[in-house]
């Protein structure tokens, strides 16, 4: 890419130059793979999904049946909850148990989320190719301060880095529990996640 100097009629380097490295042709984009859906208009293979909804939405209910489906599809699931309390916990190990999916159980385990990501940091870390591995994480606010844009942004570069390795990433997050006077939510934050 140059520009013509209009006077001289020289052609000098465009302040551009630097974006085609940056680029790619139409023909590697049409090397590319079409997105892979492993589960039907939901969840594509390698991305990260955010589900947003209100708090006790459905989203775990949902989600332990889409696990166990995966499951049943060959993917190698992994549900980390770390918003269950004891009560609801026997069920959904034994829904795990029956649906061949694993279930991680941070804080009934005695362990933490910060350990979790700190294993999955140690996986990005590696030259592996997860493309059969299925996470969902359930919830995101469990897993960072959601607010802080600074605390999220590792966690998201972190996400990238796993599903560029081909790992499928599912973040179940709350929306904000307050309405407004008209019973919309109300809007906190900065997060990447409204």
């Amino acid at each position: 890419i140059h520009q013509i100097d209009q006077a001289l009629g020289d052609v000098v380097p465009s302040p551009l130059n630097w974006a085609q490295s940056f680029t790619i042709s139409n023909e590697e984009a049409e090397q590319m793979s079409d997105p892979d859906f492993l589960y039907p208009n939901l969840v594509i293979g390698g991305h990260v999904v955010a589900v947003v909804a209100e708090p006790n939405g459905g989203k775990t209910t949902i989600f332990c049946h889409v696990a166990g489906e995966l499951a049943a599809g060959g993917s190698q699931v992994v549900y980390v909850n770390a918003d269950v309390s004891g009560g609801d916990a026997k069920a959904l190990v034994k829904h795990a148990y029956d649906h061949g999916y694993q279930l991680l159980l941070p804080d009934l385990a005695g362990r933490s989320m910060d350990e979790v990501i700190k294993n999955l940091a140690a996986m990005n870390e590696q030259p592996a190719d997860y493309s059969n591995m299925v996470f969902v994480f359930d919830t995101l606010k469990k897993m960072t301060d959601v607010i802080n844009k600074s605390r999220a942004k590792e966690l998201y570069k972190l996400f990238r880095g796993l599903s560029g390795k081909g790992m499928t990433l599912i973040l179940l997050a709350h929306t904000n529990k307050y309405s407004d006077a008209e019973g919309k939510p109300i809007y906190e934050g900065t997060g990447d996640l409204r």
